[in-house]
């Protein structure tokens, strides 16, 4: 039996990344080098799919305009 360590990412961290202008693309090979886990370009796809229809968004810049509003000292 082997112990996972690898480091788990968050949608805060993915819309962090978002919020200071990376592309999909960037957020996955940024979390490829930091050794975080799942990293893949069609997760990142997902998860921020996922993220836009909990908040209600009709695009990605609809929901970086909800999530600015809702959250303006997170980002």
């Amino acid at each position: 039996m082997s112990i996972d360590n690898s480091k788990k990412v968050s949608d805060e961290q993915i819309i962090k990344y978002l919020a200071k202008g990376f592309t999909q693309p960037d957020i996955s090979e940024k979390l490829k080098s930091l050794g975080i886990k799942p990293n893949s370009l069609s997760y990142i796809e997902k998860t921020l799919n996922r993220i836009r229809t909990r908040y209600k968004a009709n695009t990605m810049f609809h929901l970086a305009l909800i999530l600015s509003k809702s959250q303006p000292s997170k980002f």
